[in-house]
């Protein structure tokens, strides 16, 4: 089978046939402000924005690389130990009340 990839009314073999075209693969125009949005600065692939953006935002594969920014770990706050501290003195306080 001898397929002529220049044809006009060629169509691309895909796993769902939709009726839309949803994006053609072209470069994207990026506008960003705030920390790290010098990497932002003008036309890109597609495929290198969320690569960026992770990099920016220090998550994901490319976090931390070439002195990046590192998110912080996740540390539970100290609010979250106040009920089980409370329930403690209150149930304490209930314990000592029905004894007597």
């Amino acid at each position: 089978m001898c397929v002529f990839l220049g044809d006009p009314l060629y169509k691309y073999p895909k796993m769902v046939e939709s009726v839309d075209e949803t994006h053609g693969g072209e470069d994207v125009m990026v506008f960003a402000r705030g920390p790290w949005a010098h990497l932002f600065s003008g036309n890109y692939e597609q495929n290198l924005i969320p690569l960026t953006m992770g990099f920016a935002a220090g998550v994901g594969p490319a976090a931390g690389m070439n002195g990046g920014p590192v998110a912080y770990a996740y540390a539970p706050s100290r609010a979250a130990a106040v009920p089980s501290s409370l329930f403690a003195i209150t149930g304490g306080f209930l314990l000592t009340t029905i004894a007597l």
